[in-house]
C-alpha cells in the first residue's frame, strides 16, 4: 500500500532486510481489496469493512494491524461549513478508500445526525471542492492537503474522523 503508515511492514521487505521470495504489489486500498478478494494476492493489509464483508475469505495476522484510538491525522474530512452544517450538501469521497467512507457515513448518521449526497472521485482536494462542499481524504493526499490547508489559511473546517 502506498501510504506512510505501512512503511514499518513494508520496508524491511523493501530493502532486504528480511528475505522473502515474494512480489510486491502496491496500490491503494480498493484496489489492494479487489485483487485479494479475486484471489490475485496472498496477503495484503486489507480494508477492515471488507474483512467485515468476507470474514471467510480472510485471516487476520495477530499483533498486525493499522488503527487507531483518537486522533490519526490521515482521515480527514474538508468542509467549507462545519460537519452539522452538511445536511442534503454533497460530500467527496475518495475511490481509493472502502473503511473510511463507511466510517464516515455511520459518523454523519449517528453523531452528527445529517443525510448528505455522496460522489466518488479521485481523491485531489481541489477537484473534490470545486464539485462540492466536503471532501474526504485517507493516507499520505490527507497528510499533504492538511498541510497545504494549514499554510494557505484556506478557512476550511478539516475534521479528524478518528478524534
Amino acid at each position: 500500500m502506498d501510504y506512510l503508515n505501512c512503511l514499518p511492514v513494508y520496508y524491511p521487505l523493501e530493502t532486504g532486510q528480511v528475505a522473502l521470495d515474494v512480489h510486491m504489489v502496491r496500490g491503494v486500498p480498493t484496489y489492494l481489496n479487489r485483487l485479494f478478494l479475486e484471489g490475485r494476492l496472498d496477503v495484503t493489509p486489507l480494508s477492515s469493512i471488507e474483512y467485515a464483508r468476507h470474514p471467510d475469505k480472510c485471516i487476520i495476522l495477530p499483533h498486525l494491524s493499522i488503527s487507531s484510538d483518537g486522533r490519526v491525522g490521515s482521515i480527514l474530512l474538508f468542509s467549507r461549513v462545519p460537519p452539522t452544517e452538511l445536511e442534503g450538501r454533497k460530500v467527496c469521497l475518495p475511490d481509493s478508500s472502502a473503511t473510511s467512507v463507511v466510517l464516515l457515513k455511520i459518523l454523519f448518521q449517528h453523531y452528527y445526525h445529517v443525510e448528505a449526497a455522496y460522489e466518488t472521485t479521485s481523491p485531489h482536494l481541489d477537484l473534490m471542492l470545486r464539485r462540492a462542499d466536503a471532501a474526504l481524504l485517507i493516507g499520505d493526499d490527507a497528510l499533504a492537503a492538511h498541510q497545504r490547508v494549514l499554510g494557505e489559511n484556506a478557512g476550511l473546517f478539516v475534521t479528524d474522523l478518528g478524534a
